[in-house]
């Protein structure tokens, strides 16, 4: 999955389900094989079938809550994500989704306190010398610090998040694309090019076929007016990935760039 071989993916995780206690896990990493290529019913249809035997179980369910969230299902994905929470209180992603929808739907307070739970989890957890190392929740740790840096003008978290939380991820799994991808995104946001750069191509030598870095070269390009640069990379991105919303923007942000309201529009 890592690797961008998704379709390999889907096969060995369909075998892994039917191993004892698997399951779950096997599932969620089958729903994201689809997600990454686009397959957003059926990432969603093995969840919920999944869920009709295990009804209540944390990660199945939080899978759920990301998913409708990102379909624009906030009600449904907020329902969902507070279920998780029932199931494990320590669900990070199912934080996440409830922080991420508070924040959009301009509910600041009940966000912040979400995302401050991330920090405070990590803290303790660091204190008791108990440090997370898993490189998912340590980029979600990084994602909520980072929406926290922004609001509350925290400018030495940036370089923490950097250099310690996403550089930790990386460690614990040195396939794991995700945290060069956010890294590179972050730099981008700073308008540091060169570093942002060289984050998106660590991730593409780990996985060649992830759509959301090459979106980000894409709009990397869009920054600097490489026209023809900036298409081709989204291009690239939606033949791996035609519904992903990054790219579909970048290409409507491509044609307002190029004075071409109708086809941005499309």
């Amino acid at each position: 999955l890592l690797r961008g071989n998704y379709a390999e993916a889907r096969e060995l995780f369909r075998k892994l389900e039917k191993s004892p206690g698997q399951q779950a896990v096997a599932t969620v990493g089958l729903s994201h094989a689809w997600q990454a290529e686009g397959e957003y019913d059926k990432a969603l249809a093995v969840l919920d079938t999944a869920l009709k035997g295990l009804p209540k179980n944390a990660d199945l369910l939080a899978g759920r809550a990301e998913l409708l969230y990102l379909r624009g299902r906030w009600d449904d994905a907020f329902q969902a994500a507070e279920r998780a929470l029932e199931a494990n209180q320590d669900s990070f992603l199912a934080h996440w989704i409830k922080a991420q929808i508070h924040r959009d739907r301009g509910e600041l307070t009940q966000a912040d306190s979400e995302l401050g739970w991330f920090i405070r989890t990590y803290t303790k957890r660091s204190n008791n010398d108990k440090d997370i190392t898993d490189p998912d929740q340590l980029l979600l740790v990084g994602l909520a610090g980072l929406e926290r840096a922004r609001w509350h003008h925290l400018t030495d978290q940036y370089s923490f998040i950097l250099n310690e939380v996403f550089a930790e991820a990386g460690k614990q799994d040195k396939n794991f694309w995700w945290a060069d991808y956010q890294a590179g995104r972050l730099y981008l946001e700073k308008y540091n090019h060169a570093s942002a750069m060289k984050a998106f191509n660590k991730a593409l030598v780990k996985n060649p076929r992830a759509a959301p870095v090459l979106a980000a070269r894409g709009a990397a390009a869009l920054q600097r007016f490489d026209m023809k640069q900036a298409e081709d990379y989204v291009e690239q991105a939606l033949s791996i990935n035609s519904r992903l919303p990054e790219a579909r923007r970048l290409k409507a942000d491509i044609f307002l760039t190029a004075g071409d309201g109708t086809r941005a529009l499309d």
